[in-house]
């Protein structure tokens, strides 16, 4: 079974669909934005994390997932917006990131 829920965007609060795996990964684990809101957010970051990004080409465009712990960039595969028409346009492992929240 997945975790699947309406996640805001840390920044500006819009709902976003998020899909975690088999509930591997707790909801505080991941931060999520939107891609307005991640292209003002990662100027002000300060720890390498994993980020995640995808396309959701019918729903809300461009979407950031911010892995802020080691298990959830660990299943970061299974975390994901939750959309039926979904493509990854890139993966940063360990990238600059945000500070942990867990």
């Amino acid at each position: 079974m997945c975790d699947c829920y309406s996640e805001e965007c840390a920044n500006c609060r819009k709902p976003i669909p998020m899909h975690l795996a088999d509930f591997s990964t707790a909801r505080a684990e991941v931060r999520v934005y939107c891609g307005r809101c991640w292209r003002v957010e990662r100027k002000r970051i300060s720890q390498p994390l994993s980020t995640w990004r995808a396309v959701d080409r019918d729903y809300r465009g461009l979407v950031t997932v911010v892995a802020l712990t080691p298990n959830a960039e660990a299943n970061m595969d299974g975390n994901h917006p939750n959309v039926c028409n979904l493509k990854f346009v890139e993966s940063s492992p360990r990238v600059a990131g945000l500070g942990s929240s867990a």
